[in-house]
């Protein structure tokens, strides 16, 4: 044992992966770009990252939805939207729908200045 803390042995690491680095910051920004527009390697670093988690595929696919509805503005989708992140037991998106619920609401209730 006093070996190895005396005469530490230099350990050639295998080059890093896209897995390696992933942070959840960076799959968030991966998550809600449209496919078509990441580069070959973001592409690659997203599948990666769905294939080893069923949640991040399941994220994945609810946040992609999400977004199409905010870009197309279909606003009608969002109730079918929530019924599906409900289901999916994924917790930081319910919080998310939490917080667009509890916002939706305040904007129902505000009094109506304009008249």
């Amino acid at each position: 044992m006093q070996a190895l803390v005396d005469e530490p042995k230099a350990t050639a690491l295998p080059p890093a992966q896209p897995s390696d680095r992933f942070s959840a910051n960076n799959a968030t920004w991966l998550f809600i770009r449209k496919p078509q527009q990441l580069k070959s390697e973001e592409q690659a670093e997203l599948e990666l990252i769905c294939q080893r988690s069923q949640t991040a595929q399941k994220a994945y696919e609810l946040t992609q939805q999400f977004m199409s509805m905010l870009r197309q503005r279909r606003g009608q989708d969002f109730e079918t939207w929530v019924e599906a992140v409900e289901a999916g037991h994924i917790p930081e998106l319910k919080r998310f729908v939490q917080s667009l619920l509890i916002n939706t609401s305040l904007l129902s209730n505000e009094p109506n200045f304009s008249s």
